[in-house]
């Protein structure tokens, strides 16, 4: 959890693990990278997210 004061700034570090960027690829047999550009969103609440940032996956 990160807090600031109003008017403050704080740095957030947020890890996301490779495996939430994979799926299961049925004619592989395994699991696989998506490629592609994500937001991931941040906030108190999944109604108020006002924090975002895009992750690139691959060579996208």
């Amino acid at each position: 959890m990160v807090e600031a004061a109003p008017g403050e700034e704080v740095v957030a570090t947020v890890t996301v693990a490779a495996r939430a960027f994979e799926h299961w690829d049925t004619e592989g047999g395994g699991w696989a990278v998506e490629l592609g550009t994500f937001t991931l969103e941040a906030g108190p609440s999944s109604a108020t997210l006002p924090l975002a940032a895009d992750i690139a996956v691959g060579n996208s």
